[in-house]
């Protein structure tokens, strides 16, 4: 969905779509900061909650919807605002709450236009999965890397049926991964399911960079599945990956 173009009339903070969104669904706070914990970012996580979309919506509804806002009163922005991201995929809802955050119509102040990326490999600990697709076995994995005394999830990879009889990440133990996967589901977040944690596998991760809205400290544009280790295998400090990265610089200040 391609939200350029659109202005919002208000901008609606993070803590305020939390709250939103909380009174929405039920969710229970506590609930919620693990969803957070396992996603990495508040963002991710409110997206994931709201569950599968449950229709559809274009871009010029939403446009006539923002330019009633100011007519709304708060209980009628809230309606409106969890109507909308329920009707959206997952990936939509994200860009959507940054749009309405003020986060995606503007730069950063002071940052330069280009941003460094690099490539690197890690070996990673599955955490979670989210089930797509209708009719075929498919999962959004999510890997994490070593953080103090848990892990936190910070990369994301979809593996499962291509449709063609073959796998999405074209290797030959992915059937077998996908049924452990099947076999080893456990506690439900909204449409996120955990897994048994014991499970590393190296990744190759392409187009790494700093991010401050992620928990991690960064995000990675794709992500590729090389091995799937032995069980007990041990999993890339996320400090490592940190110090690999290239920091943006301030374009006003030298030194």
């Amino acid at each position: 969905m391609n939200f350029d173009g659109l202005r919002i009339p208000e901008k609606v903070s993070m803590p305020r779509l939390k709250s939103w969104i909380l009174a929405a669904t039920g969710l229970p706070l506590w609930l919620l900061a693990e969803s957070q914990r396992f996603a990495g970012s508040l963002n991710e996580a409110l997206a994931l909650v709201l569950g599968p979309p449950q229709g559809s919506i274009e871009e010029k509804e939403i446009a006539a919807g923002l330019d009633r806002w100011r007519e709304w009163d708060e209980l009628q922005k809230q309606a409106w605002t969890i109507q909308v991201l329920l009707l959206m995929e997952v990936s939509d809802r994200r860009l959507f709450m940054a749009l309405l955050n003020g986060r995606t119509s503007t730069k950063p102040v002071g940052l330069t236009d280009a941003v460094e990326t690099i490539s690197l490999q890690v070996d990673a600990i599955l955490l979670y999965v989210r089930p797509l697709g209708r009719g075929i076995s498919q999962y959004e994995l999510t890997f994490g890397l070593a953080s103090d005394q848990y892990y936190t999830g910070c990369l994301k990879a979809v593996v499962g049926d291509d449709g063609e009889g073959g796998g999405l990440q074209g290797v030959s133990w992915e059937g077998a991964l996908t049924q452990w996967i099947s076999e080893n589901l456990g506690e439900r977040i909204g449409p996120i399911r955990g897994v048994r944690v014991s499970e590393v596998f190296a990744l190759h991760c392409d187009g790494v960079e700093w991010s401050r809205r992620h928990k991690a400290g960064f995000k990675a544009a794709k992500v590729r599945m090389l091995a799937w280790h032995s069980e007990g295998a041990s999993v890339t400090p996320l400090s490592v990956v940190r110090d690999l990265l290239p920091k943006p610089q301030d374009s006003g200040q030298s030194g």
